[in-house]
């Protein structure tokens, strides 16, 4: 029964990490009909919306789940804090799919699992060599896929997309820190709510008030898509699964294929072409989380066994 329970959680995470990867061919397309920022803060408001509401009917349904009885002090001072790291993580990102591909920016952000060592390390926390090898592995596949292994200049855009990682390693950090101190329904809307506000004041600034987008069906389906689908129902299946799923490497191996996801999902829908250099980084990088993320303790037993067998 435990072992059937493992298989359900890592296959809902595996749905959410579909989602997500599909998620940057709806961001690409709506970048024929709309400004970045403007994208960021109407998928933000949707997302916003959808959890309020989600919260108002569960706390009428559940009354132990009232909103004033959801979290402590720094469970809401972490969520603001979540917030604003989030806003420079759609901004940063959608800004950056601008100029590269699907495949390109599903790859570059699913670094974000190796960056999270690395923003811990500021914090003193101390991690085995072979996470160290795995950001480096990483590191090189993504100037692979950036410059297809020339001396040519990183694209920009490419870096925004590395500095996205960044940012969602910053927020998966700080949502270790939060533990039980409050609900996680709470906290993504706090999050998101945080986000899409910080988000108006360069929308308005740089691109102002633009409703043409209302015209065009791929831009409110990909608004939809983002700010629904992958906003809100995929993050609901992370909590779930990830609380049945058979370890924490497991879980962050299943979300880190949103990078695969995203990739087939260029070059089936959009035609996009990967040259055998990116193919190369791809692999990189992929290795690098698999490294970064597999325990190898296993290995000492099998040694240990071969041992006694001689």
């Amino acid at each position: 029964m435990k072992k059937t329970s493992f298989a359900i959680g890592d296959f809902i995470l595996l749905a959410a990490s579909l989602i997500w990867g599909t998620a940057f061919l709806f961001q690409s397309v709506a970048m024929d009909t709309m400004g970045p920022y403007t994208f960021v803060t109407v998928r933000g408001l949707l997302a916003t919306g959808v959890l309020f509401l989600i919260l108002v009917i569960r706390a009428r349904v559940m009354p132990q789940k009232r909103l004033v009885h959801l979290g402590t002090p720094k469970g809401y001072r972490l969520a603001v804090l979540g917030g604003v790291i989030l806003a420079f993580a759609m901004v940063t990102q959608q800004v950056g799919i601008v100029g590269t591909t699907t495949s390109k920016a599903g790859f570059i952000t699913t670094l974000y699992i190796m960056f999270v060592p690395l923003i811990g390390m500021f914090f003193r926390q101390r991690y085995p060599l072979k996470t160290w090898i795995a950001l480096g592995l990483g590191l090189v596949g993504f100037y692979l896929l950036s410059t297809e292994g020339t001396w040519q200049a990183l694209n920009g855009y490419d870096a925004l997309i590395l500095l996205t990682a960044f940012f969602y390693g910053a927020q998966i950090y700080l949502i270790d820190q939060l533990k039980d101190s409050l609900d996680s329904l709470m906290f993504s809307f706090i999050q998101f709510g945080v986000a899409t506000v910080l988000s108006i004041l360069p929308t308005l600034i740089i691109e102002g008030i633009n409703m043409t987008f209302m015209t065009s069906t791929n831009a409110i389906i990909a608004l939809l898509y983002v700010g629904i689908v992958s906003s809100v129902i995929a993050y609901s299946l992370q909590v779930v699964g990830q609380k049945r799923s058979s370890s924490a490497p497991t879980a962050s191996l299943m979300m880190s294929l949103e990078g695969v996801f995203a990739s087939l999902s260029g070059v089936i829908f959009l035609s996009e072409v990967i040259s055998l250099m990116q193919l190369l980084g791809m692999l990189l990088i992929l290795s690098g989380i698999v490294m970064a993320q597999l325990r190898f303790s296993f290995l000492k037993k099998v040694l240990l066994k071969f041992k006694k067998m001689r």
